[in-house]
């Protein structure tokens, strides 16, 4: 039986009208988010977030179901520490590539193949994307690459709408055990968090990462 060459997901992120920020306080924004994805995603991750050119972050994943999870975790921490910073969300554009690497042992600054091929054309795809965040992804199979793209953005859409406050409550309850671990974390009430969750469609979303992060496997 003929062995599958091991896939690898590739995520190319640039930052959205980089140029509006002070590249020293970015920079300090941009380290401190990777240093806490990289830590959540450790297992995950072949190759950490890092930045690679200017603004530029790539990394590369052995586990290609957390692609998709490392992209909303890095989104979602970019937007809060942007508004803390500069009183305005950091947003960024991400393209997610799925496919071989020709040699997975060398340097990561020595590595090419296709996964990363794919992930350039992915991120170059959205470079009229200016508003907001945004991913896509592109795999050898056309009709799931568009599928898994729009899925994403029906996401993004919906995060369009949520205010800060909101956001803290989404990022808060991706980890907490209970609404009562946000509400104390955050001063404000049980039911604050509950009415805030429901409106923003937390249950929804999260029953969507699960079935994206299983599609992901399978690729």
């Amino acid at each position: 039986m003929r062995k599958t060459a091991k896939k690898f997901a590739v995520l190319t992120f640039d930052i959205v009208n980089s140029r509006k920020f002070d590249d020293e306080k970015l920079l300090g924004v941009l380290h401190r988010c990777l240093e806490d994805v990289n830590e959540k995603f450790a297992t995950s991750l072949l190759i950490p977030l890092k930045i690679v050119l200017g603004d530029t972050i790539q990394c590369v994943c052995r586990k290609n179901r957390s692609a998709y999870d490392i992209f909303q975790w890095l989104e979602e921490l970019l937007w809060l520490e942007g508004y803390s910073q500069f009183d305005k969300p950091v947003m960024v554009r991400c393209g997610i590539g799925i496919g071989k690497i020709e040699n997975s042992t060398i340097p990561p600054n020595e590595m090419n193949g296709e996964a990363f091929r794919f992930a350039s054309k992915a991120l170059e795809s959205q470079a009229n994307e200016r508003d907001a965040s945004s991913v896509a992804i592109i795999i050898r199979n056309e009709k799931k690459s568009e599928l898994l793209t729009s899925s994403f953005g029906i996401v993004e859409s919906l995060k369009k709408n949520w205010n800060r406050i909101t956001r803290e409550i989404v990022l808060f309850s991706r980890d907490a055990k209970s609404q009562i671990q946000v509400a104390n974390k955050m001063g404000i009430s049980r039911m604050d968090v509950k009415n805030t969750l429901d409106k923003a469609g937390f249950k929804k979303l999260l029953r969507f990462e699960k079935t994206i992060n299983r599609m992901l496997a399978t690729l």
